[in-house]
């Protein structure tokens, strides 16, 4: 049966606003790296020199939302209608985040098992060995802040709840496509291609739901637990060229990833019912 309810509210984008939208994240993500390569030179360790220098972005990345959305309020106020936010939003928001980390394992560990990028001419193996160590908590803090809160609310406003939402008369095809590749680009080239998925699957989320939370809570399920792995869990893992392809642990990472497809797709199907 076709979908008969009404769209997310559309937003007006013109070409200059898009524009202006590109050349303010492109600012932000600049300061960012300028200011993170600052506070590293400093003395303060990677890892906290990234969170304290992204407390720029929001106010750049976020500056010409208000100009966009002159005359717009009530609209862009139906995406954070607070009457959205049930039990059931939550629970599946949060489920689909830590699907996609689950995908994200299973990539890494598939490409490990198989050898897929890697110097096949070295045969000297490394690990499995796994630690985990968490920094002092006002730097886990800190961390969990930036990444679980407002990396989710600054990149859903801009992509989805402005992006996408302007081109939804062209369609969720273009719409989806469109504010899934902006926010592709917005990330390091080496995860284009899984962040384009990603933004893909919070795009139909957020088509399905008609609501910024969902978005925001799965993105920040997703991100909150990347603060673990970057900086609790330190891994590492090379198998010798002798040993690959190790078919086990590749098997059980395509069959953890292919199950995690099929819950993201559940979730995504039933996401929308009763909305």
């Amino acid at each position: 049966m076709p979908d008969q309810r009404p769209s997310p509210p559309a937003i007006r984008l013109s070409p200059a606003a898009l524009l202006a939208l590109l050349l303010f994240g492109a600012l932000a993500l600049f300061c960012h790296a300028y200011l993170r390569i600052r506070l590293q030179n400093a003395g303060i360790s990677p890892e906290h020199a990234y969170n304290l220098s992204y407390l720029v972005v929001p106010p750049i990345a976020l500056a010409p939302v208000p100009v966009i959305l002159r005359g717009q309020t009530e609209t862009f106020k139906k995406l954070f209608d607070p009457r959205r936010l049930d039990l059931r939003l939550v629970l599946g928001a949060i489920a689909l985040g830590v699907l996609l980390r689950v995908i994200f394992w299973a990539k890494i560990v598939g490409r490990g098992a198989f050898g897929i990028g890697r110097d096949l001419s070295s045969t000297e193996g490394v690990g499995p060995t796994f630690t985990f160590d968490c920094p002092p908590l006002h730097i886990l803090g800190l961390g969990i802040l930036i990444m679980a809160v407002l990396v989710p609310i600054t990149e859903e406003i801009v992509h989805r709840g402005v992006v996408q939402s302007g081109f939804v008369r062209r369609g969720p095809l273009v719409a989806i496509c469109l504010s899934a590749l902006l926010f592709a680009v917005s990330h390091q080239p080496s995860s284009y291609v899984f962040v384009f998925l990603t933004g893909v699957i919070l795009g139909i989320q957020f088509w399905r739901t008609r609501t910024l939370w969902a978005t925001i809570i799965s993105h920040g399920t997703y991100n909150g637990l990347t603060q673990f792995d970057w900086i609790c869990l330190n891994s590492r893992w090379q198998p010798s060229a002798q040993d690959l392809p190790m078919l086990q642990a590749g098997s059980i990472a395509l069959l953890a990833g292919a199950g995690a497809c099929i819950g993201i797709t559940v979730l995504l199907y039933r996401c929308g019912r009763g909305v």
